[in-house]
């Protein structure tokens, strides 16, 4: 029955096809108040179906006056290499044929090195490890820069 209802909005012209894959842009990841501790960052948002590309900006500052990446793309991620260890504002935005959504929400991050911590004894990645041909875990690498591995 939900369907027949839909088909018959889709038909009578009360909704528009493109309307229904149509969704405002809005950043995945990182998320908001995100902490990384990787200079190498994969930023996502979500999919318009009707754009035909995105404009995505990174910022040093919350008053998005210092652009640090300022890009187009047909893709819905992004990786980038970010230059230093700091928070980090960006938004994206749909761009269609003939004009442009407003920016998405900006989403704060942080990228921060475990080293940086005072009196870090040790600091253990799960993806940071060392593993036999099995695949088994044999040790992880400290990231605090104590050689403490375990």
């Amino acid at each position: 029955m939900k369907n027949v209802i839909f088909l018959l909005f889709i038909s009578f012209g009360l909704i528009a096809p493109s309307e229904l894959l149509s969704q405002e842009t809005s950043p995945v990841w990182p998320k908001q108040g995100a902490m990384i501790v990787d200079l190498g960052v994969e930023l996502s948002w979500n999919r318009d179906y009707n754009a035909v590309s995105y404009n995505l900006e990174i910022y040093e500052d919350e008053d998005l006056s210092v652009l640090i990446i300022d890009l187009n793309t047909t893709e819905t991620s992004h990786f980038t290499i970010l230059p230093d260890y700091r928070d980090y504002y960006w938004r994206v935005q749909s761009v269609h044929d003939e004009n442009s959504d407003s920016w998405s929400t900006i989403n704060q991050f942080t990228v921060f090195s475990p080293a940086s911590i005072d009196n870090l004894a040790l600091w253990l990645d799960a993806q940071d490890v060392i593993t036999d041909e099995n695949n088994k875990v044999l040790s992880w690498i400290d990231q605090s820069s104590n050689l403490k591995h375990a």
